[in-house]
């Protein structure tokens, strides 16, 4: 069951979101190449609190190269996508979407 702390909690995160004031976890992975974004947060150390859980479940899966900041002010939706899906190598695309290259 929620506290009313909480449900306060989680009203004020969403605002500070809204207007871009949240804090934010970014963690970039070399292998593979991929951007993570974790929050939002009211607060930078409540997002530095919780990086090392996010990093350690990187490293159980494999990951690579981890470079861990905390942001303020993002402005996207929570998504990952690897870098790879962003600029599709040609030979990725089914043949006919290669004949529009």
């Amino acid at each position: 069951m929620k506290t009313i702390w909480s449900n306060i909690k989680e009203k004020l995160t969403s605002l500070f979101a809204s207007f871009g004031w949240a804090w934010w976890v970014e963690i970039v992975t070399q292998n593979p190449r991929c951007t993570y974004y974790f929050g939002p947060f009211l607060s930078s150390k409540e997002a530095d609190a919780t990086k090392a859980g996010y990093v350690e479940d990187l490293e159980l899966e494999g990951a690579q190269g981890i470079v861990v900041k905390i942001k303020k002010n993002f402005q996207q939706q929570q998504q990952s996508f690897p870098r790879s899906l962003l600029t599709p190598h040609p030979s990725r695309l089914t043949p006919k979407y290669q004949e529009l290259l």
